[in-house]
């Protein structure tokens, strides 16, 4: 007699811990030896489980006097005047999206024949945290971490304990000390969304007119740039809602209270569907944009990667000026 299996259908494409060691060996394979790319693989940190916390720093390679190579200065003085932006993702372990996003924007800036791609790494250096929980994820959880903690709401206490969280506590000491040497300049938060469609930002309420005028510029540029991303679906909390403690708790809100940057995101991607009129800025469907049509197209793994992809428009627009 045959028995039969269970059968288990998967939320959405998986990106397992395995995964993220393996597209970091890669990276590190072909680049950390590149003459035109710096990249640098580092351990953050450990897990509570003791599993590896990587970091990336990514950048132009420039030549530097062989007297700074052979000397144990902090690297970050190779890089001279340079700007620094932090990306990080699946602090919520089951929130795969935001891994295939932080992979479309990683390769897409290794694209040596791409233009937008060279300016950034010229004026910026990217440091990047690919997977902030990976007990969360190595244990098949949806968004906590060993312990049953939700880690996007521990950032706001994150130096009473730093040993029971080490991921956050680490992400927090990178971004206060680049604000404090005033070369911080932008964080990225990468995040999936269960019950909202298509790409969209996630915005503190500020009363602040250039800090909202700024995070909206940057969202409309997405939107242009990017068919996945609506700025029509970007939410922005009310003051009633930031005096929440548990919405204080947010990375990308604590980022930018602590270090007083006006560009900190959290970027989300909704799992299955993308909500967007997709002819928004042709003039010949004004029409269509006028009325309000949307059209719902179904998102895959590529999808994911083009808003990562888009990511370095808009911040090659909003912070250089530059198109």
């Amino acid at each position: 007699l045959e028995i039969q299996q269970g059968v288990f259908f998967a939320f959405t494409f998986p990106y397992t811990h395995s995964d993220c060691l393996d597209f970091i060996a890669t990276l590190e394979k072909n680049y950390s030896q590149h003459p035109s790319i710096y990249l640098q693989r580092d351990i953050l940190s450990y897990s509570l489980k003791g599993l590896r916390i990587d970091s990336l720093v990514l950048t132009k390679n420039h030549k530097v006097p062989q007297i700074l190579l052979n000397h144990t200065l902090n690297k970050s003085l190779l890089f001279g005047n340079k700007r620094y932006i932090i990306v990080s993702a699946r602090v919520h372990a089951a929130e795969s999206p935001a891994n295939f996003m932080l992979q479309g924007l990683i390769n897409s800036l290794l694209n040596l024949n791409d233009p937008v791609s060279q300016i950034l790494l010229e004026n910026f250096v990217f440091v990047v945290v690919p997977m902030l929980n990976p007990d969360g994820v190595y244990n098949g959880h949806y968004r906590m971490d060993i312990k049953g903690r939700d880690l996007n709401r521990s950032y706001i206490r994150y130096e009473e304990d730093p040993e029971d969280h080490p991921s956050t506590y680490a992400l927090m000491e990178i971004a206060r000390y680049l604000s404090e040497s005033g070369k911080l300049a932008m964080f990225l938060d990468f995040h999936a969304h269960s019950n909202q469609n298509s790409g969209f930002l996630i915005g503190r309420f500020t009363k602040n007119l250039e800090i909202r005028r700024e995070m909206r510029l940057f969202a409309r540029v997405m939107d242009i740039y990017s068919k996945n991303f609506d700025f029509n679906s970007c939410i922005y909390t009310k003051e009633k809602e930031s005096l929440e403690e548990g919405r204080q708790g947010v990375a990308s809100i604590c980022v930018q209270e602590k270090t007083n940057i006006l560009h900190s995101y959290t970027f989300e991607s909704g799992y299955h569907m993308t909500e967007k009129d997709q002819d928004r800025y042709c003039e010949e469907k004004n029409m269509l944009r006028d009325l309000g049509v949307k059209k719902m197209t179904r998102m895959g793994i590529k999808d994911f990667e083009e808003m990562g992809e888009c990511v370095r428009h808009a911040i090659c627009e909003v912070l250089l000026g530059q198109h």
